[in-house]
């Protein structure tokens, strides 16, 4: 008896309900670029859907409710998403469709981040709620950095400091710029520093980032380049780069 009171237990925790949405949405600022979530949702027979909601994560495992969502019926959340109202539109479920989409038309940088499908339902009359996540990103290319200063930039004794210093729009997302030197020798690259710490430029969603570091230079370092490298999450290679040198290194007696 025991044993068939937990499988029953068991049993009233199990759904079928399937939810699908793009992990991942990558758009760009140019003409006629539309976000496009859109949450599908595939279900048993003694399962039913009750309400459906789309929302932009605030932090932690908070997220802004940005469109609701009923049968053959869908609304702005009057506390966060009437500000959507004039540059999107909602498509409800019906008995023809089983999709909950949120159709952003007029792209904006404040669109970047995660969203959050969450579908109540219920089974046998149990309600119950899944949820599926979209990360949404606006694509921008990385550039050649537009600053790369090497000083002293004449011939140096060993042991002198380099001062290098790099500035560069390193696009979106996950902007970074690194600083390399290249041994004459081997060809090899070797990083002396990199970072992601951007500056957000809002009117473009792209990122600028800055980088100075110093560094002693050795008998080891005749005749090196240095370079700085541009990237992000869509940079394919060669990265954007700027070169210096190669420098003369004289050595003390």
């Amino acid at each position: 008896m025991l044993i068939i009171y937990f499988l029953l237990h068991f049993l009233e925790g199990i759904f079928l309900l399937t939810i699908t949405t793009s992990p991942e949405i990558n758009v760009s600022l140019e003409s006629n670029s539309s976000i496009v979530l859109n949450c599908t949702f595939e279900l048993d027979a003694n399962e039913g859907i009750r309400n459906v909601y789309w929302g932009k994560k605030l932090h932690g495992t908070n997220y802004n409710k940005l469109a609701e969502f009923a049968y053959k019926n869908a609304i702005y959340n009057i506390d966060h998403g009437l500000s959507l109202e004039n540059r999107s539109n909602l498509h409800s479920f019906s008995d023809t469709s089983q999709s909950a989409i949120l159709n952003i038309t007029d792209v904006r940088c404040e669109d970047v981040g995660q969203y959050q499908c969450e579908v109540e339902f219920s089974v046998d009359s149990k309600g119950k709620t899944d949820r599926k996540y979209t990360d949404v990103y606006i694509q921008a290319n990385a550039e050649r950095p537009t600053t790369f200063s090497v000083h002293p930039n004449n011939s140096l004794e060993e042991h002198e400091i380099l001062n290098i210093a790099c500035v560069a729009v390193v696009g979106s997302p996950h902007g970074s710029l690194a600083i390399w030197e290249q041994n004459v020798s081997s060809n090899t690259l070797t990083l002396l520093k990199n970072t992601s710490k951007v500056f957000i430029d809002t009117d473009n969603c792209t990122s600028v980032a800055n980088l100075t570091i110093t560094y002693k230079v050795s008998r080891h370092n005749n005749g090196a380049k240095f370079m700085c490298s541009s990237r992000n999450k869509f940079t394919k290679e060669p990265a954007p780069a700027a070169e210096f040198g190669p420098i003369k290194v004289l050595c003390k007696s």
